[in-house]
Order: C-alpha cells, then structure tokens, then sequence
C-alpha cells in the first residue's frame, strides 16, 4: 500500500508540529545570527527576523523540524510565516523573499527525508499572515487585493520549490483564502 496523505488520514489523526517561532526563541539569538555571512553589512537590524535563519541558519532550522518529528510529528511546516515581499519590507529584504521561501521549503523536505521510514512524514507551508490589516478586508479594495497578490506570490513560489500542500490558519477572510486559492488552482 501506498503511504500517502490521503491513505495515512483514513487509518488515523496526523500530528503537525508545534510553534516554530517559540522554538527558535529557545535558541537565544543574536544579531549576528539573523545576519550571518550574506547579510554582515545589511543597513538595518535583522533580529527577530526568524524566516532568514532559513538562509543564515539552517542549523537551527533543521534542528527544529528534527525534534518535531522525533517527538511523533508526521508534518513540518516549512519555515516561512513572513516569506512575503511585505513582511521582509520591514527589514529592507524584499529581494531575498525568493531565497527564503525556496530555502525553507528544501530545509523541510530534506528533514522530512531523513525521517521518512514507515509511516511517511510530510512537510507543507503555512502561507504568511501577511498583515491583519490586509487579510481581514472584506471589501475589493486595492489593499485587500495587494494582499492576495502578496500571498498568492508565496505560494507560487513554495509550490514551485516543491511544497506538497498549503494551509491556511491565520487568514480570517475565508474570501480572501478563496481568491488566493483560485489564482493557485
């Protein structure tokens, strides 16, 4: 029998890891961490930056999607919560979102490797929530729809490096989930 996602959900309930930002505070970081050998000159201060350790420290990453699985995870989420080009504004990184998400999602799927025997473990994104200003406009105006584009941008991008599946938790618009999805599938 084949171990797909599908087939493992009819046989039981999956668990899907924890809070990745809480476990990344665990690490006691500091500037340097966030900025590693690419960013030393970076003109602004890139702490609390969490998704760019998916470039700077993949270590951490990696170590974190490890102690999931070992504790009974069968799905990661890749490490990118604010992969978007209006999230890494704030830290003048809009030309690295590329980088970030394709990096995050080949850190989750190379974890998700290792630790695939029987039962298959799996790794999937959670697209970024973006702003709350923007995810929960109910209307067509121009920041909702910059806000699906933004989101929509993402998840191309994850979809592209090979992320199986996407889930959606923090937007609170479900219009807004379903003009994403269109523009996705």
């Amino acid at each position: 029998m084949e171990f797909t996602l599908e087939n493992l959900l009819q046989k039981r309930i999956l668990v899907l890891d924890g809070a990745m930002g809480a476990m990344i505070q665990r690490h006691d970081l500091e500037e340097s961490d966030f900025r590693g050998e690419q960013f030393t000159n970076h003109p602004c201060s890139l702490k609390g930056n969490n998704d760019l350790l998916s470039l700077t420290r993949p270590d951490i990453i990696k170590s974190i999607h490890a102690e999931y699985f070992k504790a009974g995870a069968d799905i990661v989420e890749t490490n990118t919560f604010s992969g978007t080009t209006i999230a890494q504004a704030d830290y003048q990184l809009e030309e690295s979102v590329y980088d970030i998400n394709f990096q995050s999602a080949k850190i989750a799927k190379e974890v998700a490797l290792e630790f695939t025997e029987l039962p298959q473990r799996f790794y999937m994104d959670i697209p970024s929530e973006l702003s709350e200003q923007i995810m929960q406009c109910k209307d067509n105006s121009a920041a909702c729809q910059i806000g699906v584009e933004w989101a929509v941008e993402q998840c191309k991008e994850l979809k592209a490096n090979g992320v199986p599946f996407l889930h959606f938790y923090t937007m609170g618009n479900s219009d807004n989930i379903y003009k994403i999805a269109s523009e996705l599938f």
